[in-house]
Parts: structure tokens; C-alpha cells; sequence
């Protein structure tokens, strides 16, 4: 399926694109526009103070993710991964429009 994403053949779905670019420490915002930094900041050690919530940015992906499925339901599991998802292009600095279409896309899968 990879060597069909690559060769243009199939587009990925949005969870499958995010969960590669967790996986290998890659920022969607590079993988989606090509533009900014390759590899995601390291991660914090678990004995270090983690990043403080950004309260404003996890509104909007939550009104993001209810726009995006519409009357669609996700399982609670599903529905905190796409919020947390959201979250992460926000907080990394892609415009809202951007990432309401990653989660219109990913609403769909």
C-alpha cells in the first residue's frame, strides 16, 4: 500500500498518514506542504515537566473534530486520537483551515 501512496496510484488516509508520522518522528505539517522542519522536536524524558496544555488550541481542535464529523460518532478511543491529532498540527502552527481539511479526511475514513 506504501509503494502505491508513493507512486500516486491510492491516496493515504489521514490516521494511517498520522500514525506513520508519529511512528517515524516526522511533523505532518512537513509531510503535508513539504515546507518547515523534517523531524519532530525530541520528546520530553518522562522526569521532565511535559509542554503545558494550550487550552485555546485544544478548543479549537475539539470544534474542529465536531465540525469534521458532522453527525458522524467515534468511539471515545477514536474521537480523544483525532482531538489529540488536531492538537498537535495546531500547536506545531498550521492555519485552522488546514487542519479542518485533515480532520474533514479523516472523518471520512
Amino acid at each position: 500500500m506504501l509503494n502505491k501512496y508513493e507512486r500516486g496510484v491510492a491516496e493515504a488516509p489521514f490516521m494511517a498518514m498520522a500514525n506513520l508520522c508519529l511512528a517515524a518522528g516526522v511533523r505532518m505539517e512537513w509531510l503535508a506542504t513539504g515546507l518547515g522542519d523534517v523531524e519532530r522536536a525530541a520528546q520530553t524524558a518522562p522526569d521532565q515537566a511535559s509542554q503545558p496544555l494550550r487550552r485555546e488550541d485544544l478548543m479549537m481542535a475539539m470544534q474542529l473534530a465536531s465540525e469534521a464529523l458532522g453527525n458522524k460518532v467515534l468511539s471515545p478511543p477514536d474521537h480523544a486520537e483525532l482531538v489529540s491529532l488536531l492538537y498537535e498540527l495546531l500547536v506545531e502552527g498550521l492555519p485552522q483551515a488546514t487542519v479542518l481539511r485533515y480532520a474533514k479526511r479523516a472523518a471520512r475514513v
